[in-house]
């Protein structure tokens, strides 16, 4: 079955699934429900990481703009660091989430912008090998080809 985050609380509630992992609030939404959480995704040893991703054309002419928004990015991660329910209150009113449910969620990750290391591209090779194996994907990506810290910066 192929289904999206919003959907899983319902489905899960309905009968339709037995389970999911996933991130919040997803987890908290399924108990409101009637679910129960079991784990916690640290527990599977999971953890988040968001990438930014540009055509290389435009990367390669718009490094000026690139560094601005990974230096906007930075002082988010500082100011989400210092505040964090002031952090969860203006995350939960433009997602139209309870503040306690992005609460959880902002105490569960960690805010940074970093460079690309080489646990990264395993979990990502890691990753590409289980489309594979599903035959989801045809062929395994060069991680490595796609991959650039031009901007970050950060070491």
């Amino acid at each position: 079955m192929s289904a999206g985050p919003p959907e899983l609380p319902a489905l899960l509630e309905q009968g339709d699934i037995d389970g999911f992992v996933i991130w919040e609030p997803w987890p908290t939404r399924a108990e409101g429900m009637g679910g129960k959480i079991l784990m916690e995704s640290r527990e599977f040893d999971l953890s988040y990481v968001l990438v930014l991703a540009a055509r290389k054309d435009w990367l390669d002419a718009h490094q000026e703009e690139a560094k601005a928004i990974m230096s906007a990015l930075a002082k988010a991660d500082e100011i989400v660091e210092s505040d964090p329910k002031a952090a969860a209150a203006a995350a939960g009113e433009q997602a139209k989430l309870p503040p306690e449910q992005v609460e959880g969620a902002i105490a569960d990750l960690e805010f940074k912008v970093r460079d690309f290391t080489e646990e990264d591209v395993q979990v990502w090779n890691d990753v590409a090998d289980f489309l594979i194996e599903r035959d989801l994907i045809k062929e395994r990506p060069d991680v490595q080809e796609v991959l650039s810290d031009a901007v970050v910066g950060s070491g």
